[in-house]
């Protein structure tokens, strides 16, 4: 088999020297198998505490180092633990370097090269290369004793092989679901979306530094409602949203103790209808992006999308029944629930909730998958107010729930 040096390193320099504090020291780096590792597998990272200060840095290396696995449809969250009995703290000396050893157990449904980001960018983000487990494995063989990391003379590994571009940068947008609902007419609710970025890298967690066209993106989002009591069975309403916008998914900086990113652009909405049945408005949008990891592969996200409309003369009291901003808040975790909140509160007092629940197919199934693989989730959807629908933001519509198929959340 093919070996392949495959390692989680810095942040170019220049990003570092943007995100560290200017009296800073010591340096992270965190090292990966040297060869392709099987899906669902544990194994071990050695992160290098390096000091380059003029005098010995006392160290605490973390219990835990979250990361975010990145995957074609979305990410996943895992966390290196520490080796039990490796140094709470350590003195690194003048020009030299430490090592602590971490275990980390690989998702079993991801194989291929996979972007991994520490959540503190502090340790960086790099690739490892994920292979399919064997049909009848084995417990991996634990390294000798004796056996040391490949390092060079200066005293860090060298940088890590990057995984190749995807086509276009396509990737999800908001949550992608067919769902099914019955409250005084059986109907359905489903959406499409993704968003592009045809310059920079395709992994939002990338920033392209220096480039405003790198971290410019397009997006499209279709949400339709579907009457399924009708004898023609016509789509009831349906809401197209093309969408332009510049994102810095992680600033580098914290609030109220969480991550911050943001986004910001300008996004037309219409019903695609003509007539007195036509509906559209243009809008600028800003939107702050506040992720806590809670520990254990939970994260609680909090993302309101503040707008401003430039054009609503086809329905110019809309604001009194949607307000200016769309409030999002979500608990997740990859291998269990995701639970999501939208709010909006129009001028007039009047607004609407929108609560999804998802969960993972596979972990329900357990032992009864028939193929060995399932994707996707089971979602759960309530909606109650105004605005679902363009065509009757004036009017409040029955109170709905639904049970469908979500692809991704």
């Amino acid at each position: 088999m093919k070996n392949y040096r495959l390692q989680l390193t810095l942040f170019p320099a220049l990003l570092l020297a943007m995100l560290l504090p200017a009296t800073a020291q010591v340096t992270h780096l965190l090292q990966s198998p040297q060869a392709p590792v099987p899906a669902g597998s544990t194994v071990e990272i050695i992160l290098f505490v390096a000091n380059d200060g003029p005098a010995p840095a006392m160290v605490e290396p973390p219990l835990l180092i979250p990361l975010i696995a990145a995957t074609p449809l979305g990410t996943r969250a895992i966390a290196l633990h520490r080796v039990d009995g490796e140094p709470e703290k350590l003195t690194v000396p003048v020009g030299g370097f430490s090592r602590v050893r971490y275990t980390v157990t690989l998702p079993s449904t991801v194989v291929g090269l996979r972007v991994l980001a520490a959540v503190d960018p502090t340790y960086g983000r790099g690739a490892i290369e994920v292979v399919a487990p064997p049909e009848v494995a084995g417990p991996i063989a634990p390294a000798p004793a004796s056996a040391e990391p490949a390092v060079p003379a200066q005293g860090l590994p060298p940088p890590a092989v990057m995984p190749a571009r995807r086509p276009l940068g396509v990737m999800p947008y908001e949550p992608v679901y067919f769902s099914l609902g019955a409250h005084e007419v059986i109907n359905a609710r489903f959406q499409l979306s993704l968003k592009i970025r045809p310059f920079g890298p395709a992994d939002e967690r990338i920033y392209a530094s220096g480039s405003f066209l790198g971290n410019l993106y397009g997006a499209y989002t279709q949400t339709s409602l579907w009457d399924l009591e009708s004898e023609s069975k016509p789509f009831f309403d349906t809401s197209y949203k093309p969408t332009l916008f510049y994102q810095r998914y992680d600033t580098g900086l914290k609030f109220l103790g969480a991550q911050l990113g943001y986004s910001a652009g300008f996004e037309h909405e219409s019903n695609g209808q003509g007539g007195t049945a036509s509906r559209s408005m243009n809008l600028l949008t800003f939107r702050p992006t506040l992720r806590w990891d809670l520990g254990k592969g939970w994260t609680a996200v909090f993302s309101p999308k503040l707008y401003t409309y430039i054009e609503k003369e086809e329905n110019a009291d809309i604001p009194e029944y949607r307000g200016y901003g769309d409030y999002v808040f979500w608990v997740e975790n990859p291998d269990s629930w995701k639970l999501a909140a939208t709010v909006r509160l129009g001028t007039s007092g009047k607004g609407s909730v929108l609560l999804d629940s998802s969960y993972p197919i596979h972990k329900m199934l357990g032992d009864y998958n028939p193929t060995g693989w399932a994707n996707g989730y089971l979602h759960l959807q309530y909606f109650n107010g105004y605005t679902e629908s363009l065509r009757t933001y004036n009017i409040r519509t029955p109170w709905q729930v639904r049970v469908g198929y979500m692809i991704v959340r």
